[in-house]
């Protein structure tokens, strides 16, 4: 009895941690009261006219469905939630400037980054991607202080590229 009791706990609680979007059976993280929707009073100060165009641009079948303030290391992160009709999402992370840090596609869901998104990076990552891991498909990019971390899957196995904020190749961790 109390293995079955620990069972239905250890699978009740990951869950706890996640909403599920009833119109299109996506998941996001549960509102902890953080979360910006558009019709908030503090949207628009939130949204900024960057991030507004950030998102038409790059990802203009898609709509922000919400925003969640972060932080990270003690910076404020704007975590902008995107979705469109067809149960793909993306995440994109802005820092306190409003300058983009972080896409996030869905590798589970087939959804690369786009390649407009590819073109704000420096050449020699887009160079190194398609010479030795041609057609691979890329999920996530990451813009750190000092690095680019860009997540690929290529033949149902995922790499992560580390590229110095000139393009050049560091490291793989795979």
């Amino acid at each position: 009895m109390k293995q079955k009791i620990l069972i239905v706990l250890m699978t009740l609680i990951p869950m706890s941690f996640l909403a599920c979007d009833p119109e299109n059976n996506t998941f996001f993280p549960v509102d902890d009261g953080n979360l910006i929707t558009p019709d908030s009073p503090i949207y628009n100060e939130t949204v900024t006219k960057n991030i507004e165009d950030f998102v038409q641009t790059h990802f203009p079948a898609y709509t922000i469905v919400f925003v969640k303030n972060d932080y990270d290391d003690g910076q404020l992160q704007k975590e902008i939630y995107l979705k469109n009709g067809n149960r793909k999402n993306y995440k994109i992370v802005f820092d306190s400037n409003d300058n983009w840090i972080e896409v996030d596609g869905d590798d589970d869901n087939n959804l690369a980054i786009p390649e407009s998104v590819m073109q704000l990076l420096p050449q020699g990552i887009s160079t190194y991607i398609n010479t030795n891991y041609k057609n691979a498909s890329i999920y996530e990019i990451e813009k750190k202080y000092n690095y680019y971390k860009i997540d690929i899957e290529k033949n149902w196995r995922d790499f992560e590229l580390y590229f110095d904020l000139n393009g050049n190749f560091m490291y793989l961790d795979n």
